[in-house]
């Protein structure tokens, strides 16, 4: 102070400032942060004495003759060609294109040190890149230094390291607490990139970025949110409408389906208990003749047949004896009449596994084929003595109450050791007079034998026509003892017509699940819309593995039950599912397409939106 007059004495600083440097040389980027090092290290010295500068920019960097940059104009407002500054009521508010976006928005009493912070971001990016962050008039600088993102500086100079690229952009971070926290911090990080070490900022992602811009746009976004969620929600209530369609459409071509298969095993049913009535009728055809009756009279009659049949009959007996008797019973004349009998009837019903003879006792004396096991006494089988089951053998038969066969009966199934099939007997009783008068006026008869018909199950019950890959029929037992047991299925053809195969002696044990069954009033068949087949379970069943559609019915012969059982099964994959998959798919390729259109609305916006930021 002079006097009245009041001046301020300040260092010559011969030199120029950092603009007019910058438009005379080309900084590398080492050079550039060092400077920006040495610039920000000031700044904190200012900050700590509680100063800031608030108009931080290169017109007010000064470099003296050696080329170090001193901080000028603390809180001095002055024009500069080409800065444009703003005062509102005489108060100086700082430069637009350097002015973080708390400053430009006015609210000067949050402005702190990170807004010197940011103003040094803008100076390290115009060093970078030559251009300013933001460019346009007064009122478009403060509306971007608002509301947009900074471009990335690589994407205006691709040799800038990506370190130098993360620091100054942290710096221009529109959050000042996303910023570093002081100019020291700035000044550290500079530093760890001339040192090479790792610099602690991260770099922003392009989520990240496409976030920020949709917090300060939030009408695109939001309506591109609309459009989505309006999709989705036409999808899920679209989706959840198909699939109450599909189940609708699953349940009724279920239903049509089960309909079918009830009509195919009622009819092969009818069809098996047809064949098995015209079998009941040829062997009670055969008993009625002489070539049966009267030589099994003569076994019950001759001497020397009945001390063979007697001693035949013998559970322990060896077998060469046996063989030796065997052969003395079929030179003889009667065995041979029955036998040559037995032969005639083959000959005239083809398709008939075997027939046989047994006597008053159970020893079977004839057999069409014949084999050893004439001469073998089979009283304790089915079909001589007619109840449900067989007796484990000869010496249980003996040791329980005796029957004999009354009437024409179905023996229990068994397997036959010569073909390694199912197979049963009908057989029948031989009655012959016994002379003299019954108490009603007609010939008292009496028991001298059992004629049985022998014949596999392995072609009994099957589908009218060409037999369908995708459906079949099954024949089951429900006989005490053997109750849902298999006897016929394809997977029995499949083995026994490969070479050198028999069926594994566990499928035997493999059954039917007789519950879960569906029942309808007044109808003899029963269905079941989600059928596992036994033989699934098996490793050589895997083609079976599926879920089928089945019904069973009774085979019947003079209105009663045999205790078979007819089951058809049908693919559900192969008659149902594959369709309704095919139009699941096709109605997820349809939602893909749909999806893709709103895609290619949508996605070329977004591009432009993730351009915009880079």
């Amino acid at each position: 102070r002079d006097g009245d007059n009041a001046y301020i004495v300040s260092e010559f600083m011969e030199g120029k400032s950092l603009s007019a440097w910058c438009d005379e040389h080309k900084p590398g980027h080492r050079e550039i942060a060092t400077l920006c090092a040495t610039i920000a290290r000031t700044l904190h010295f200012a900050h700590e004495a509680g100063v800031v500068h608030r108009d931080l920019k290169p017109a007010n960097i000064l470099l003296n003759e050696l080329g170090e940059p001193h901080v000028t104009d603390f809180g001095l407002a002055r024009r500069v060609t080409g800065d444009v500054t703003i005062t509102l009521d005489g108060r100086i508010l700082g430069t637009p294109a350097y002015m973080p976006p708390e400053q430009a928005l006015g609210a000067a009493s949050s402005t702190d040190r990170r807004s010197d912070v940011y103003s040094l971001g803008v100076m390290l990016f115009q060093l970078l890149t030559g251009e300013l962050p933001f460019r346009g008039n007064v009122q478009m600088l403060i509306h971007k230094a608002v509301h947009e993102e900074p471009p990335n500086p690589r994407s205006l100079n691709p040799t800038i390291p990506p370190d130098l690229e993360t620091i100054c952009l942290k710096c221009l971070e529109k959050l000042s607490d996303r910023r570093y926290q002081s100019a020291a911090d700035v000044a550290a990080e500079l530093q760890r990139y001339l040192s090479g070490e790792p610099i602690l900022a991260r770099p922003i992602s392009t989520a990240g970025r496409v976030v920020r811009w949709c917090r300060r746009h939030p009408a695109i976004p939001g309506l591109f949110g609309t459009l989505i969620a309006a999709t989705l929600a036409a999808y899920v209530i679209g989706w959840f409408w198909f699939n109450s369609a599909y189940r609708h459409a699953d349940a009724a071509l279920t239903q049509q389906s089960l309909t079918g298969v009830r009509f195919a095993a009622d009819s092969v049913a009818k069809t098996a208990s047809r064949e098995l009535e015209g079998r009941y009728v040829l062997v009670e055809q055969i008993v009625h003749s002489p070539e049966i009756i009267e030589p099994l009279q003569t076994f019950a009659t001759a001497a020397d047949l009945t001390e063979r049949t007697r001693e035949l009959n013998q559970p322990e007996l060896a077998e060469s004896r046996r063989d030796e008797l065997r052969t003395q019973l079929m030179t003889h004349p009667a065995q041979r009449r029955m036998q040559s009998h037995l032969d005639r009837v083959a000959t005239q019903n083809r398709g008939i596994f075997g027939w046989f003879v047994l006597d008053a006792d159970g020893l079977q004396v004839a057999r069409e084929p014949a084999n050893k096991t004439i001469g073998m006494n089979y009283a304790w089988r089915s079909y001589y003595h007619g109840e449900a089951s067989d007796y484990r053998d000869q010496a249980d038969y003996l040791q329980s109450p005796q029957h004999r066969l009354t009437g024409t009966h179905l023996s229990a199934a068994f397997v036959s050791q010569i073909t390694d099939r199912w197979v049963v007997v009908i057989s029948t009783p031989v009655l012959a007079a016994r002379g003299g008068d019954a108490a009603d006026g007609e010939s008292a008869r009496e028991f001298v034998g059992v004629v049985g018909l022998m014949f596999e199950l392995g072609h009994f019950a099957n589908l009218p026509g060409e037999r369908r890959g995708n459906e079949f029929a099954v024949l089951a037992d429900t006989r005490p003892g053997s109750e849902g047991a298999i006897l016929q299925h394809p997977l029995y053809e499949q083995l026994l017509n490969a070479e050198d195969r028999r069926l594994p002696d566990h499928f035997q044990s493999c059954r039917v699940s007789l519950d879960s069954w569906t029942k309808f009033p007044d109808d003899p068949v029963e269905t079941h819309a989600n059928y596992r087949d036994p033989l699934a379970d098996d490793e050589l069943g895997e083609p079976f593995r599926q879920r089928w559609l089945a019904a069973k019915a009774p085979v019947q012969v003079r209105g009663g039950d045999t205790g078979l059982f007819v089951l058809v099964q049908e693919s559900y994959r192969d008659t149902i599912g594959n369709e309704l998959e095919r139009l699941r798919a096709n109605v997820l390729i349809l939602s893909a397409v749909t999806l893709a259109l709103v895609g290619v609305f949508v996605v070329p916006i977004w591009t432009l939106v993730l351009r915009m930021l880079k």
